[in-house]
């Protein structure tokens, strides 16, 4: 476990080389009709006013400048990436909390180090879909960890992990949270108390998601060893998340509180006094799976964004 992820990188992309042939793409990029045609949204928390998004164009889950094309959220926590390629627009998206970022839900600065991710052409980037861009991620290793390999497009991907998160929350099908603003929705006065009450719960459930990465997270970093796998440890707890757990304790909490709607959307209700189950922290050896993981991820994310294969170096695990 003292290899570092350059030479980790070095032998997987030497084994890419003499194993690529043997590697099957279940379906097609359109590049017609592709996922990452949208290129502006919402992040929210609250809504994050003065965010950093961008085009992850190295697949790192991290801004990167240059060259990744990049922008900042307006005062209303709304983005928009202009001027993109077509290749660009296809690459998963990160929204990170830089000084001066504001939630707009108490008008603080929002926690340091946050970051959120999403998949290409999300109009709607926060702990969902966070969630939603790690489980294609963990779609993509075991598609790769199967003989022959099978890896979908990244429409495909997107689409059967979100349709997913949708049954697991019990939500109506129509609910895609990546492209779902439960606030603005939660407010909207033309709308059902059903409708409503829905968005307001998973406005909640987002805000708790968010508190426990931040929490969490740095102890996350201090499994990770040796430091140079730090970068694995955001993923690796990412995917310890429970959606769902979160949102039935956020309900038996409203029912035991006979809560009604007006009460959830109250300014001053506060998350933090719901009691939830802490996600399990990932472990030294679950960090280093996910770092050798990582390179295969990123080497079959670009080639899926170009039209080409998922590739494996064989190295990673599950």
């Amino acid at each position: 476990m003292t290899e570092s992820k350059k030479d980790a990188v070095m032998r997987n992309l030497i084994a890419v080389a003499i194993l690529a042939p043997l590697v099957v793409l279940a379906g097609c990029s359109d590049s017609t009709n592709f996922l990452g045609k949208k290129s502006k949204g919402i992040v929210y928390d609250g809504y994050l006013a003065g965010a950093k998004v961008c085009v992850d164009q190295i697949v790192n889950r991290q801004c990167d400048d240059p060259p990744e094309p990049a922008t900042f959220t307006d005062a209303e926590g709304g983005f928009r990436l202009t001027a993109l390629t077509p290749e660009q627009a296809r690459f998963p998206l990160v929204a990170e909390v830089v000084p001066g970022t504001i939630d707009l839900d108490t008008g603080l600065p929002a926690p340091a180090g946050l970051k959120y991710l999403a998949p290409a052409g999300s109009d709607s980037i926060s702990a969902f879909s966070t969630i939603v861009q790690i489980r294609i991620e963990q779609e993509i290793v075991a598609g790769l960890n199967v003989v022959p390999i099978v890896v979908p497009d990244l429409v495909t991907l997107k689409n059967t992990v979100t349709e997913a998160l949708t049954t697991e929350l019990g939500l109506p099908a129509n609910i895609d949270l990546t492209d779902y603003d439960p606030i603005k929705v939660k407010n909207k006065g033309s709308a059902s108390a059903a409708v409503r009450e829905t968005a307001a719960k998973l406005h909640i459930v987002n805000q708790i998601l968010t508190a426990q990465i931040v929490e969490f997270l740095p102890l996350a970093v201090a499994n990770a060893n040796p430091p140079s796998q730090e970068s694995a440890a955001y993923p690796a707890l990412i995917a310890k998340l429970d959606p769902a757990q979160v949102l039935a304790e956020v309900e038996a909490y409203i029912a035991a509180n006979t809560l009604t709607l007006a009460d959830l959307l109250d300014a001053s209700f506060d998350p933090a006094v719901i009691p939830v189950t802490d996600p399990a922290v990932p472990t030294q050896a679950e960090i280093f799976i996910q770092f050798e993981n990582d390179v295969n991820i990123a080497q079959s994310i670009e080639n899926l964004v170009n039209g080409g294969q998922a590739v494996t170096g064989g190295t990673g695990g599950t």
